[in-house]
């Protein structure tokens, strides 16, 4: 274990002896980016009561995101881009059946795929290795695939219907963002910013059921449109990349 933590810590110090400790130049150079953002995992337990029947759920969720971005610096404070959004999110929940009460499963399914514009400026002074600035992006995503699959059962145990729910989405909006770079040296810096979203979604989700015995097929569909504001968290890596300037950050 103490190997292992030098052996880190050596990595860490040769990675940075390259510190830009004197002049730094972007214009002319391009910004290669990876964040990870919107991690959530959890695990809930709800107890629902409606007389005579009480029934116990049991649902796991994961949702995540992971953003790379491309820009290229019109100066030495201003970078122009665009990003690419992968969304994904994993859910699955059963009911336990209470006094012979019947019992479900169900699953979800949501992968997610956008475009992100964005316009980058630094604020921090000369000669300094940390750095923060202000973002503004818009964002469109579309649903690469929403699937849901539900089972419920009798209280004997045997099956009365399933179901299979697909979802098609898509949102578009924009948010405003402060963030920090650390820079390691002149090409590679810790990344992190925080800020507002807003967006506006909206959904259209047919549903087949399929009833117990015999086999009977039924169809429903239902239609949903959705504003939301959002408190945003990324966190990553930034690469500076090319160019042949010298100049500072002003």
């Amino acid at each position: 274990m103490k190997f292992k933590l030098r052996a880190f810590l050596a990595l860490i110090t040769l990675f940075s002896f390259n510190q830009v400790t004197n002049a730094q130049s972007f214009k002319g150079k391009w910004l290669l980016e990876g964040n990870l953002g919107n991690i959530h995992l959890s695990k809930d337990k709800t107890t629902q009561s409606s007389y005579p029947s009480t029934y116990v759920y049991i649902t796991k969720r994961f949702s995540g995101s992971v953003d790379q971005r491309i820009g290229y610096f019109v100066n030495n404070a201003v970078a122009l881009g665009i990003g690419v959004n992968y969304g994904t999110s994993y859910e699955k929940s059963n009911s336990d059946h209470v006094a012979g009460i019947g019992y479900s499963n169900t699953s979800l399914k949501v992968g997610t795929l956008g475009l992100i514009p964005f316009i980058r400026c630094y604020l921090s002074g000369k000669n300094s290795n940390n750095k923060l600035y202000v973002q503004v992006e818009g964002n469109y995503n579309r649903a690469l695939f929403n699937t849901q699959t539900l089972a419920y059962y009798k209280p004997n145990g045997n099956l009365d219907n399933t179901q299979k729910r697909t979802t098609n989405s898509s949102a578009y909006g924009g948010a405003v963002l402060i963030g920090f770079n650390h820079f390691f040296n002149e090409y590679l810096a810790f990344n992190t910013n925080i800020g507002y979203g807003h967006q506006r979604s909206k959904l259209v989700q047919l549903t087949e059921v399929t009833f117990y015995p015999g086999g009977f097929t039924g169809n429903s569909g239902y239609s949903e449109k959705t504003v939301s504001n959002n408190l945003l968290w990324n966190f990553g890596f930034t690469f500076v990349l090319g160019g042949k300037h010298k100049e500072e950050i002003k």
